[in-house]
């Protein structure tokens, strides 16, 4: 009898040893998995818009006076107040309408003026002037025609400007900026700028 004693408590003792060792192989096993998954699909931001980059859905800008058109997206806003020279030679392209300056937004601008002084756009004082402020300078083409692009950063945005001279040596000087925190707003702020077209005079 005690020998069966015995036998019984080996055999328990076997049994309670196998489920414990198996039940901690299943939860390692478990909690790798997990680390896996949140490892390859990371969260996003909460504050972080997605780039809206079906242009084809996008409304389109045009100005008569300085002869282009841009297109913008549908969630965004035409600002025509609140800065100076006013429409039609400033227009702003913004998240936040007009007459809500809160922060944080991302915004596009497209400033537009006639300058037949100038023959380089690498001449323009304000060129000149943010490349000796620190801006980092590249050329680049916008619808074709030959342009520099600004790009530099403070503690609270990220700036971007095009500059180039279009037909009829009018200026133009296409400038974005977005909040630091929120970097995917420079994907739509890039489509529109290559949304820009410069049009026939009219």
């Amino acid at each position: 009898m005690r020998k069966f004693k015995a036998f019984a408590l080996v055999l328990i003792l076997v049994i309670c040893t196998v489920v414990i060792a198996g039940a901690a192989t299943t939860y390692i096993l478990v909690s790798n998995n997990a680390e896996k998954d949140e490892a390859t699909i990371q969260p996003i931001d909460g504050n972080l818009e997605q780039p809206l980059d079906d242009v084809s859905l996008w409304q389109t800008y045009t100005n008569n006076e300085y002869n282009y058109s841009i297109k913008y997206p549908s969630t965004w806003y035409k600002r025509l107040e609140g800065y100076a020279p006013p429409p039609p030679t400033t227009i702003m392209f913004s998240t936040k309408p007009d007459g809500d300056n809160s922060y944080p937004y991302a915004s596009t601008t497209v400033f537009s003026i006639v300058n037949p002084d100038i023959s380089d756009i690498n001449d323009h004082g304000e060129v000149t002037s943010l490349v000796s402020q620190g801006a980092t300078k590249e050329s680049v083409k916008i619808d074709g025609f030959d342009a520099v692009k600004l790009s530099s950063a403070d503690t609270i945005a990220e700036h971007v400007s095009y500059y180039f001279i279009g037909n009829d040596n009018i200026v133009y000087r296409i400038g974005y900026q977005y909040p630091i925190a929120q970097k995917s707003y420079a994907a739509d702020c890039e489509l529109l700028v290559k949304s820009f077209t410069v049009t026939e005079e009219n």
